[in-house]
């Protein structure tokens, strides 16, 4: 049992100010459950960029059938489709971007989709109808966030068992297992200028237990990418896992 505790979480308020005021939550332990294989590879997946090769299968053999799913920036809404292809009982995107809207009706009226797309950020999901939801996505939304910490304490409250999520982590080039085991992070900034907080595994484990995730499965890390600054010592990489609210998992 690994006990995880982060004793800075950041909020925002009303006014959209971030702040450290926030009471930090009695320390909980989170069990993290080693990497098991993943079911499949969603090819094609058209997220941010059509290249990708996402190497989360949301529902392997346990399908979504009959149970709610949102997709948090879901794009043109690829794992939305994936989801209702798998009978789920209700599918959810959100995201915002120019023409998205139009993008997806235009996509539902040739396919007769029945999913629902709203305009909303991560932000919005408190005020989103019908959470929580049995299944949530959340993928390659992490890197985008001005404030993180917020963002992971309202997923949780919009999940009821479970979210699929890809999230960049610092990783150390030499000994990288030693520095996986202590909570840190590093901070890098995007082409665009925006800073990007790298927390490693065991920070990200303790950001994910405070926002209310009882455990882990650890699927995989891919898409590596050297990180500027820190003498060429680390670099990025995507980890793909399963957070779950209770020890009844959906995938």
């Amino acid at each position: 049992m690994i006990r995880l505790f982060h004793k800075h979480p950041a909020t925002v308020s009303a006014d959209g100010k971030s702040s450290s005021t926030r009471t930090p939550r009695p320390d909980r332990p989170l069990r993290l459950v080693p990497a098991h294989p993943v079911g499949g590879r969603l090819r094609d997946a058209r997220r941010r960029h059509l290249h990708d090769t996402k190497t989360v299968d949301a529902a392997d053999a346990r399908r979504p059938s009959g149970k709610s799913v949102l997709d948090i920036g879901c794009s043109e809404g690829f794992f939305c489709f994936e989801a209702e292809r798998r009978h789920a009982a209700r599918i959810v995107g959100i995201d915002r971007a120019p023409h998205l809207g139009e993008k997806i009706a235009l996509l539902k009226e040739i396919t007769g989709s029945r999913i629902e797309f709203e305009d909303k950020t991560v932000y919005d999901l408190a005020r989103l109808a019908g959470a929580p939801f049995d299944l949530v996505i959340f993928l390659s939304v992490f890197q985008h966030l001005d404030h993180p910490y917020l963002a992971l304490d309202l997923i949780a409250s919009a999940t009821r068992t479970t979210a699929i999520m890809e999230i960049p982590v610092a990783v150390k080039i030499a000994d990288d297992a030693a520095f996986q085991r202590d909570p840190q992070a590093l901070m890098r900034r995007s082409a665009k200028g925006r800073r990007i907080l790298l927390p490693n595994e065991s920070m990200l484990g303790e950001m994910l237990s405070d926002a209310g995730f009882v455990a882990i499965d650890r699927l995989a890390r891919h898409r590596p990418r050297d990180v500027p600054g820190y003498g060429g010592a680390f670099r990025q990489e995507r980890l793909i896992l399963h957070a779950h609210k209770s020890a009844a998992r959906l995938v």
